[in-house]
């Protein structure tokens, strides 16, 4: 049988792969084949998986008699050059009373089905050039063409040594021959045998952005003393301007120009908290009665650490002593540098606190903001919730007991619920109409640019409104004109 099917496709210019089904890895078109018909039953065996083989042939049915895509034909029409009549056709031609086909003879039946099914391929081999190219339209839609002449500088896509499955772009090697459109023969080392064939999807032109130097004063030697030339007169020693980091990556005259504007601030960069006129936190509890809880106990050193840290408050304006109805205990947390933090157990106080639904910045979107940025710097204000006033209420709120006396705080604390959302509403106020060069996340400030002109320009802007905001910067934690800085835990730029 195998020989006279062969010989029939042989005569009407049937052209066939002799793959064996049973090894689809050799056929393309019976592995894709095998692929739909297990999803076909994947989704019609949804509620019956273990009846799968009776309902087998009817799914090859239906799968024989649906036109494909590409061919415009159903497999069906393609091999017997008539559409298959299904249950569905043999009722609605006895519902018509349709007359059979008259009946032909074998010859003229082979004869017409011969020139029918040359028909039925030129019109298959057509759609199918047709659906070819809407496909390569397709995938070639974001495709460049690329090419190297002789003694180019390229990159490698090479096969890590350890592990073959990933690979590494490595080089630059030097192009030595192009064999083809694609294939190009790459000179790995300075060896003269040490070359390889490389595709060009695994090739990518290597840039040499040359050597950055930069100029640094110093004593010729052999001579006396030269004293070194001040580049930057506009700063005294000791001052905390001389604090701040620059990068490294900016010319001379650019750092000359920082260290011209800095000084114009310099009331702005201190160590000591500010105090902002622009808002103030209020601490809304309703109705309910004073919390007051009893101080923890504390021996030793804990308790000197507890009243030098109540001292430096004392002496930065931050709390005063006071008679309050409210009492929140003080706990003391270590430090992975051996120093303590103070923080105040407001548990309760927060327990019966409106919550304040205010927007928290979502940081994806403000490292978005930041990854196509060239020059940016980063600011962070000094103990920033410190740099908040409380409201009279909030005040009496605030107090905190300990053994040395009963204390309110007449700036905003850590700890308190709601102190976030009042100190980003503080700078999305302070930054309003700035959103497209400056960003925040609470006391985190960065502003972002791609010229150095539009750069210094911005960042004066910012400058100008916190100094008028009334709030300071710690000069030690601002980076000033960095390609990449950290910002949130990311590293961008």
């Amino acid at each position: 049988m195998s020989a006279l099917l062969r010989s029939l496709w042989q005569k009407c210019g049937v052209q066939h792969n002799w793959a064996s089904a049973y090894h689809p890895q050799s056929n393309g078109l019976v592995e894709r084949f095998n692929g739909t018909l297990k999803m076909m039953l994947k989704t019609f065996m949804n509620q019956h998986p273990q009846d799968w083989d009776k309902y087998l042939p009817h799914l090859l049915f239906a799968y024989r008699e649906v036109p494909q895509e590409s061919t415009g034909f159903s497999p069906f029409k393609l091999l017997y050059e008539r559409r298959v009549r299904g249950p569905l056709d043999l009722m609605r031609d006895e519902w018509k009373g349709k007359a059979s086909p008259e009946e032909e003879s074998v010859v003229e039946y082979v004869l017409t089905f011969r020139k029918r099914l040359g028909e039925l391929m030129g019109l298959a081999r057509e759609n199918l050039a047709q659906a070819q190219r809407r496909q390569k339209v397709w995938y070639d839609r974001t495709a460049r063409a690329r090419a190297f002449a002789t003694g180019d500088q390229v990159m490698v896509l090479i096969p890590v040594r350890r592990n073959k499955l990933p690979a590494t772009w490595e080089g630059p090697f030097r192009v030595i021959k192009q064999l083809n459109e694609v294939n190009y023969v790459v000179k790995l080392s300075n060896r003269a045998y040490h070359r390889q064939v490389y595709h060009v999807n695994m090739m990518k032109p290597y840039y040499d952005r040359g050597n950055v130097v930069l100029a640094v004063c110093g004593h010729w030697e052999g001579q006396g003393d030269d004293p070194l030339v001040d580049l930057f007169p506009g700063t005294k020693a000791g001052s905390p301007l001389e604090a701040i980091p620059l990068s490294d990556q900016l010319t001379l005259g650019q750092h000359a120009e920082i260290r011209g504007v800095l000084p114009l601030y310099r009331q702005l960069f201190s160590s000591q908290p500010g105090r902002t006129n622009l808002t103030v936190h209020r601490v809304e509890t309703g109705s309910h009665p004073p919390i007051r809880c009893s101080p923890f106990r504390v021996t030793g050193k804990t308790g000197q650490d507890l009243e030098r840290e109540v001292r430096d408050m004392l002496a930065l304006g931050v709390i005063q002593p006071y008679s309050s109805p409210w009492a929140s205990p003080v706990v003391l947390v270590p430090k992975k540098d051996g120093s303590i933090q103070f923080c105040v157990d407001y548990r309760k106080l927060n327990a019966i606190t409106v919550s304040d639904a205010y927007p928290m910045p979502r940081p994806d979107e403000l490292l978005d903001k930041l990854g196509g940025a060239r020059y940016l710097t980063t600011m962070d204000l000094t103990k920033g919730y410190w740099q908040v006033p409380l409201d009279t209420d909030a005040r009496l709120k605030s107090a905190f007991i300990t053994l040395v006396g009963l204390y309110e705080f007449l700036t905003l604390p850590f700890g308190l619920k709601g102190a976030p959302a009042t100190f980003q509403r503080l700078v999305d106020q302070l930054l309003r109409r700035m959103e497209s060069f400056a960003v925040a996340y609470i006391d985190e400030i960065c502003v972002f640019s791609r010229t150095w002109e539009d750069h210094m320009y911005k960042v004066k802007q910012v400058l100008d409104r916190l100094r008028k905001a009334g709030l300071t910067v710690k000069a030690e934690k601002c980076k000033v004109g960095m390609a990449k800085v950290s910002y949130l835990g990311h590293r961008v730029g």
